[in-house]
């Protein structure tokens, strides 16, 4: 594919389960969100980011605020998420999808861009970073065509509505997957929560953010894990925090 169209679809909603509202709390003196989309939108090889939120009324603070921010917006289902992403993609005629969600204000752009870059390379469906645990958690990033998007879309399996590519990676014999780490990817570096779901995760960020001061905006995964090294402390905040199951 010769200079796809690449667009990143961030899904965003005020209604979360454990945490309502976490996207537009504060770090570092912006939106959580902000931290986010900034960081999507420096992944090399974007075209463009899009914000994917629901029409509920609630949701109309994460439409203005990105927009605020220059952030092309869609509103769909609240709970059919892959038919948001499926809005987002004909809206803005993607050719390749990068999926993030905005609870990862520490997403690496460098470490997202080789997942791109390994799809790109190659002749693939689907390719992620989450398939066999080796980066902390708020890293994850995964890249798919519009026609594996659309091919996914004809499920009616509530799994396949709610969590957008359970449909591709759980039929692997229908769909071409590929996994890209980076090589300081360990499996020890699974036990790092850097996504934002709970209060403990929050004030895990919070304190990530301080420490790290005006450095943090564009730090890299590799300067989030040397503070941590030396700050068992901050580590422990969101330690005990277990992950939300399929």
């Amino acid at each position: 594919m010769s200079n796809p169209n690449v667009v990143v679809v961030v899904q965003a909603r005020m209604g979360a389960s454990r945490l309502p509202g976490k996207v537009l709390l504060d770090l570092g003196g912006e939106p959580a969100l902000y931290r986010t989309l900034d960081r999507a939108a420096r992944i090399p090889g974007v075209g463009k980011v899009v914000v994917a939120t629901s029409t509920e009324p609630v949701d109309i603070v994460v439409a203005r605020a990105a927009e605020r921010r220059g952030y092309a917006v869609v509103r769909g289902s609240e709970t059919d998420v892959l038919d948001r992403y499926l809005l987002a993609v004909r809206a803005h005629d993607a050719d390749v999808v990068i999926r993030i969600t905005a609870d990862c204000p520490l997403l690496d752009p460098e470490v997202s861009g080789l997942v791109l870059s390994g799809f790109l390379g190659a002749k693939l469906d689907y390719a992620s970073n989450v398939m066999s645990r080796a980066l902390p958690r708020g890293l994850d990033t995964e890249v798919f065509s519009r026609e594996a998007l659309e091919r996914a879309a004809r499920s009616t399996d509530p799994r396949a509505r709610e969590h957008v590519t359970w449909g591709i990676y759980s039929s692997p014999s229908d769909f071409r997957c590929a996994e890209f780490l980076p090589a300081w990817a360990k499996p020890e570096h699974a036990k790092h929560r850097w996504t934002l779901d709970t209060l403990a995760d929050y004030h895990f960020l919070a304190e990530v953010y301080f420490r790290l001061g005006e450095k943090t905006a564009r730090a890299s995964a590799g300067d989030v894990l040397a503070l941590l090294d030396g700050a068992p402390e901050v580590v422990a905040i969101n330690a005990e925090i277990e992950q939300k199951k399929i």
